[in-house]
């Protein structure tokens, strides 16, 4: 097991983009957790009073940008500060999540008890996964998202920083999938509870069946089906099988929205929208919004 002192080879960062005052809360279930956290803000406008109590909180360093880069820019920031301070872990948070007791001392004990550990990631729960998982054991993972992952910094740099060029959405599993193809694992332990969001989520029923929709605003269907088929071009030789399902939940979320979901037009206009700029190699933040 590994042990408390050990926290100190762990550093943090949560990326910020106009958050709520429950953002506060959020940060105090995990700064404690690591010796030291990186909060890196990409509002546009951010909340002055807000930021004067995240600039108070002990072990924390308040990074504002004034505008917004991107979450893979932002993580990448917290990254190359972890390196610089000789941080061995890096502990990635979203604004949104909670994490549970001692979560860390339990992702950092996946690397005592397994090799080529790329990331440890936390049992993610939110309105869609209420269910806690009914062992504590530890499990190997396709891929995470990016809230409760602990990196190994030393497999970061190997491999390369997360792609700048995706901005947001499938940064995460970009990035799981390029530490695979190098030959690192992705671990999930299921003794460390993370409390996650997941968009809005819209309840609806249909013969008899309960159903969600994530109900993501348009521009996020834009980055979504940008990245995914971008992602999807890299790796699908290698990891077909996640690709092919991927591609089943892809046309599930467009049931979705033309049978329960409001801006119909304008969503559908936008995974459009996406799949071209994909097809055009276009990149980076996007004009559409």
């Amino acid at each position: 097991m590994i042990k408390f002192n050990q926290i100190d080879a762990v550093a943090g960062i949560v990326v910020l983009y106009e958050p709520t005052r429950e953002v506060l809360r959020n940060i105090q279930s995990y700064v404690e957790q690591v010796k030291q956290l990186f909060i890196v803000d990409n509002s546009e406008n951010a909340d002055c009073l807000l930021v004067e109590k995240i600039k108070k909180i002990n072990n924390a360093e308040y990074i504002g940008l004034n505008e917004n880069i991107g979450i893979a820019a932002a993580l990448n920031i917290g990254a190359k500060r972890a390196i610089e301070g000789g941080y061995e872990y890096l502990l990635t948070m979203d604004q949104d999540s909670y994490a549970s007791p001692h979560m860390v001392l339990k992702l950092l004990d996946v690397f005592s008890h397994h090799s080529m550990v790329g990331i440890s990631a936390a049992f993610p729960v939110n309105k869609l996964c209420t269910k806690l998982p009914t062992d504590d054991k530890i499990h190997k993972i396709d891929v995470v998202i990016t809230s409760g992952n602990l990196i190994n910094l030393k497999a970061y740099s190997k491999v390369g920083s997360f792609l700048n060029k995706l901005f947001i959405d499938y940064v995460d599993f970009e990035f799981c999938f390029r530490l695979r193809s190098k030959g690192y694992n992705i671990f999930i332990n299921n003794a460390a509870i993370l409390s996650h969001s997941v968009g809005e989520l819209k309840k609806w029923r249909l013969f008899g069946i309960t159903y969600y929709s994530t109900n993501h605003p348009p521009i996020r269907l834009y980055y979504r089906t940008r990245n995914r088929f971008y992602v999807r071009n890299l790796y699908y030789k290698e990891f077909t099988s996640f690709f092919m399902h991927d591609l089943w939940t892809f046309t599930k979320e467009i049931i979705k929205i033309i049978l329960v979901e409001s801006d119909k037009l304008e969503k559908l206009k936008m995974i459009i929208g996406g799949y071209k700029d994909y097809q055009n190699n276009i990149f980076g933040k996007t004009i559409y919004g």
